[in-house]
């Protein structure tokens, strides 16, 4: 961020409010970076993707609130169709993959996570 946008952030006021919005804008970040493997491994990743479409209703929501704008009509049809979705995705439990599984369970062991999990054990070995 400062690489890219540091004469930006030198340029701002910076007020107690302008750092509040900043400190849970990181926050905010923090968490979906954090949570999303959890969610990923209960459910699969279309139904991330799907999930975050929904997030335009919060967006929705401020405009109505904060700023008095209607959405359209085809706003609406568009957030049936995403909900309708999800409905339809979840309607069958996700399988999570056997070699998936395995994969992460030997790397928590500490394995390579790999189909040759002897390799990975004498490469650590030798640096032991």
């Amino acid at each position: 961020l400062f690489l890219l946008e540091g004469h930006e952030l030198q340029a701002t006021t910076w007020s107690p409010g302008a750092i509040a919005s900043f400190v849970a804008f990181v926050a905010c970040l923090f968490a979906m970076y954090s949570l999303t493997p959890l969610f990923l491994q209960r459910c699969d990743a279309a139904l991330f993707n799907l999930s975050l479409l929904t997030s335009d209703l919060m967006a929705v929501i401020a405009g109505v609130l904060l700023f008095g704008v209607r959405p359209g009509a085809l706003y609406y049809l568009a957030f049936v169709t995403i909900v309708a979705g999800i409905i339809v995705f979840n309607n069958e439990p996700v399988k999570a993959s056997s070699v998936g599984a395995t994969a992460v369970e030997r790397l928590l062991a500490g394995g390579t996570g790999g189909d040759d999990d002897d390799a990975g054990e004498a490469i650590v070995g030798a640096d032991a």
